[in-house]
């Protein structure tokens, strides 16, 4: 048992304490809330009570003063506090976890704070929007030997303005951009096919979860076109918008939450429970304005409509309106060393500069690291630098559900063995070896690239070496001393090849050649090798002319 400190939002000398188990829910402590205090609450159901955890930014527990003294949003509620969940337990680790206080809460102490909710809010449609699009006539000239030609545009006029991020309140007519409707129609065919997805060979309510983001730099009118989609859902004129299967509309701004009453075309306030109802139905269809406090973890359709953030933002920079121009030559250069990124590919940086963030991406992993990260089965992320080196390959439809990592290019891999010496090639090639039959592919991709690349490091080495290997049709062991001298020699196509003079180690800068890694040329007689870090690998691949 817990005993928690509880005080009512609003009413001086409130608090008192409750006693639960750690094992109940939330949901539980507010009707242990509403026992405790059945004159304070006697209109009030127990489940509709809202509480948040009285800690402040630096995570100490507010004093009866400090609970007397909360600031309140806009709704009434505590601000800079947790809303408690009803469905979880008293003892999640966000809340109080399973060793709260064991010798007993400090004097003083307020743990929990309680809002007793008002009868949700109501605001009718036409407060603050009007009831139809007005046309506007504009003349247009066409040509300067020709007359101005009349066109219509329409738009509409707020009244008041819903919560918003952005209400601009001088500027109240929405007009209806060409962008706006093309935008608006893409979203509808969005929302109607998540509404109507049925998962395969199931049976199961129509509907999807599908998360959309209408993104632009500050602005360009995402907030306007908030307000044109609010309109346009609710006016229902639009053939996309009448096929669309029954809905609730929700908007969201922060933590206010409204959801419209079409029978009676009002905007109903909603309170904690109202909204985790909604979060669990797929027929919701969400518009969010810039940021919320429940953003994720909807099962209907969620609008995002935001700027990215400072960081999105550079990334927007490096991306104009019009594609770098490249000749054919830089542009497969390009693609060879970054890996057909479109970012980094066309970026109008410096290549000096662009070569050197991917040299200090490269510098932040070590092979094992490498290897480390395909095993832990992370997905790439901007934050680490993962994803200037690693890419995740897709072994089904959905990537989400299953994929591995490779190498975004061989220049990279090959910058990460580059790394490599001594001690520390014997221990990957060690690992590698160990490995040999991990058939999850989650590792064997990125282990067999270094385990070639390893390969072709130990070739170029400058000494005399001993090659253990076996012919694909044979399963002995032979020999082949290679002498100090060897020279490497870089091709892209057999049809180019020379023979050389002397030991020759021939690598291919592509893999266009089956099942071949690299050729060994003594002179006389010429070595196909195929490097695998598996003793029983069987390559099967088309015979090559040679």
């Amino acid at each position: 048992m817990v005993k928690l400190f509880c005080a009512i939002v609003g009413v001086a000398g409130s608090a008192f304490s409750v006693r639960v188990d750690e094992s109940d829910t939330v949901g539980y402590l507010k009707k242990e809330i509403k026992e405790k205090k059945p004159n304070d609450l006697k209109n009030v159901d127990a489940k509709n009570l809202q509480l948040f955890l009285a800690k402040t930014a630096d995570g100490a527990w507010l004093d009866g003063a400090g609970a007397a003294a909360v600031a309140l949003d806009e709704r009434g509620n505590p601000q800079g506090c947790m809303w408690m969940n009803p469905t979880l337990w008293i003892k999640n680790p966000k809340y109080f976890g399973d060793n709260f206080q064991p010798f007993g809460p400090a004097e003083g102490e307020v743990h929990v704070l309680v809002v007793v909710p008002g009868k949700g809010k109501r605001c009718r449609a036409d407060g603050w929007f009007g009831e139809s699009f007005l046309p506007l006539p504009k003349k247009r000239k066409v040509d300067k030997n020709k007359e101005e030609i009349n066109q219509v545009t329409r738009f509409f006029e707020m009244r008041d303005f819903p919560p918003l991020a952005h209400k601009k309140i001088e500027y109240k007519v929405i007009m209806e951009r060409k962008a706006y409707r093309v935008i608006f129609t893409e979203l509808m065919k969005e929302v109607q096919s998540s509404f109507e997805y049925v998962e395969p060979g199931k049976v199961s309510e129509p509907g999807k979860d599908s998360n959309l983001i209408v993104t632009g730099n500050p602005g360009i009118g995402k907030s306007r076109f908030y307000l044109y989609c609010i309109f346009q859902l609710i006016l229902g004129e639009r053939e996309d918008v009448k096929k669309l299967l029954p809905y609730e509309l929700v908007l969201n701004y922060g933590s206010d939450f409204r959801k419209y009453d079409a029978e009676r075309k009002e905007f109903v306030e909603l309170d904690g429970e109202e909204v985790v109802s909604l979060q669990t139905q797929r027929r919701v269809l969400r518009l969010v304005e810039a940021t919320s406090t429940q953003l994720v973890g909807w099962s209907g359709v969620s609008i995002l409509f935001a700027s990215p953030g400072v960081k999105g933002i550079k990334d927007f920079a490096k991306c104009t309106t019009h594609c770098l121009q490249l000749a054919e030559d830089d542009l497969v250069s390009r693609y060879d060393i970054f890996g057909g990124i479109p970012r980094f590919v066309f970026t109008r940086a410096s290549n000096v500069n662009v070569k050197n963030t991917l040299v200090e991406a490269v510098n932040s992993f070590s092979a094992m690291d490498i290897i480390s990260y395909a095993r832990s089965n992370h997905s790439v992320k901007e934050e680490n630098y993962s994803d200037r080196v690693l890419k995740m390959v897709p072994t089904r439809t959905d990537f989400r559900a299953d994929y591995h990592l490779d190498f975004l290019s061989k220049h990279i891999a090959e910058l990460v063995v580059g790394k490599v010496h001594g001690e520390s090639l014997d221990k990957i090639s060690e690992f590698a070896i160990t490995h040999d039959n991990d058939d999850s592919g989650i590792t064997s991709v990125v282990r067999g690239k270094i385990y070639e690349m390893l390969c072709h490091k130990w070739f170029s080495l400058p000494q005399q070496k001993e090659l253990h290997f076996r012919s694909l049709c044979s399963t002995t062991l032979d020999d082949l001393t290679i002498p100090q001298e060897m020279q490497t020699v870089r091709f892209t196509a057999l049809d180019k090849l020379q023979l050389a003079q002397g030991w020759t180690y021939y690598r291919p800068t592509s893999k266009t050649f089956g099942a071949l890694d690299a050729f060994i040329s003594d002179g006389n007689k010429c070595y196909g090798l195929q490097m695998t870090d598996n003793a029983a690998h069987r390559r099967s691949a088309p015979p090559m002319n040679m």
